[in-house]
């Protein structure tokens, strides 16, 4: 539902997609949806399973896993469970190549490579 309500990644935004699944999860019990589906404003996005996967690759990230650091980054630049965010992605990608992951330096700006640094 998130996927098609908000237009994530390469799926194009589809109001009529996002009703459906968010019906067919409520009719699963999943009370964030049916919340969704009553218009109750209380419901928080952080509670979807993208939202989750991301505040825990952010909180690896902040605590040293630069992989994890890379994962969110791409997660931004790609809008992968989150709205698109370049910067943010940037951010984190610059992150992980200085920590060492150097598959992410392609992606992070230039001053961020390891070689550049020392």
């Amino acid at each position: 539902m998130t996927v098609y309500d908000a237009g994530l990644g390469d799926v194009p935004a589809d109001a009529s997609t996002s009703v459906r699944y968010l019906n067919k999860a409520c009719e699963l019990h999943d009370k964030m949806s049916c919340a969704r589906r009553s218009f109750d404003k209380t419901a928080d996005d952080t509670s979807t399973l993208p939202g989750r996967i991301n505040a825990s690759l952010r909180q690896q990230c902040t605590a040293g896993n630069a992989e994890r650091c890379e994962q969110f980054g791409r997660n931004a630049n790609n809008g992968v469970g989150m709205p698109k965010d370049p910067v943010t992605g940037a951010e984190y990608l610059k992150m992980a190549c200085l920590r060492g992951q150097t598959s992410a330096c392609a992606t992070a700006s230039p001053s961020a490579s390891p070689s550049a640094t020392r």
